[in-house]
């Protein structure tokens, strides 16, 4: 939630090693400007769908780096669906994942604009469910909490529901009944 570039810059800046999953734009030339940006900071970018950047953020993680990923995307990576906003969404389950296949700590972060112009970075520890399902369920809840008690700093232009659940299958009774 928030501006997720400033957050990353941030992190960084307090001297935080990071790394920051990214897609590359449609544009080039916004992926450059991006990447300078990024470069600048010592923020280093992970591209999903890329050759080797599963490798990368393994060794991110290794390396004791700050891995930021975000969840609040309907995208074409390994997803759960979970409620969120009282539907359910396709929920991209990699960082729940990393920390139960790595034992990673996992930290809900937001950088929140406040009036004066000014931000605020705020981070809230979190404790691992006992599966992926569950620990994307409850990241998802921390998120929407989030933006519930700041809607206006939560800004996606994209559609959020687009993957919609087979409601017929065993597993989408399970989730909606989560």
């Amino acid at each position: 939630m928030g501006n997720w570039e400033l957050m990353a810059r941030s992190l960084a800046t307090e001297g935080y090693p990071i790394s920051t999953m990214a897609a590359k734009s449609y544009d080039p030339r916004f992926t450059r400007l991006l990447e300078r940006g990024r470069a600048q900071f010592g923020v280093d970018g992970i591209y999903r769908g890329q050759p080797g950047s599963s490798a990368r953020m393994l060794r991110a993680l290794r390396k004791n780096r700050v891995l930021g990923m975000l969840i609040d995307q309907d995208t074409s990576v390994p997803s759960v669906f979970v409620p969120f906003f009282g539907k359910l969404a396709h929920t991209p389950v990699g960082a729940a994942s990393l920390a139960s296949r790595t034992g990673a700590p996992i930290v809900v972060g937001s950088m929140r604009r406040r009036s004066d112009g000014t931000h605020i970075l705020e981070m809230e520890s979190f404790v691992p469910g006992d599966d992926d399902l569950e620990s994307t369920a409850a990241l998802t809840l921390a998120l929407e909490r989030k933006i519930r008690r700041h809607p206006s700093q939560w800004v996606w232009f994209h559609k959020r529901w687009k993957t919609r659940p087979d409601l017929t299958s065993n597993t989408a009774r399970r989730e909606r009944a989560a």
